[in-house]
């Protein structure tokens, strides 16, 4: 995206993007309009560069506190699991938490 001059009078604004390895050129605008056709995508990229960042920033936010919370689950289930164990119960199958038959105090 650059102002092109040309003919030493007036100024001619372009954007370029890459189409199958080439370069592709857009006209968009000649004089003042093409000055401010410039500013206008300049700022607008700035804008999208902060959101850009701000979306990085957010996620690696929500990674963290995801990270934290998926410990937290991974601690709870081994208290639950070593009360289950200490109390008598087994994993059928790594399926349902069931009471040992036999045990003293089963009725079972």
């Amino acid at each position: 995206m650059a102002l092109e001059t040309r003919s030493r009078r007036s100024v001619y604004y372009y954007r370029a993007r890459k189409v199958d390895r080439r370069v592709v050129k857009r006209y968009i605008a000649a004089g003042r309009a093409a000055v401010a056709a410039r500013d206008a995508d300049a700022r607008l990229r700035i804008v999208e560069r902060i959101e850009a960042e701000e979306r990085r920033s957010a996620l690696a936010a929500f990674e963290a506190e995801e990270a934290l919370l998926a410990d937290l689950c991974r601690r709870a289930e081994l208290l639950a699991r070593g009360a289950l164990l200490g109390a008598g119960y087994r994993r059928h199958d790594r399926g349902e938490w069931r009471k040992r038959r036999g045990e003293a105090g089963d009725a079972g």
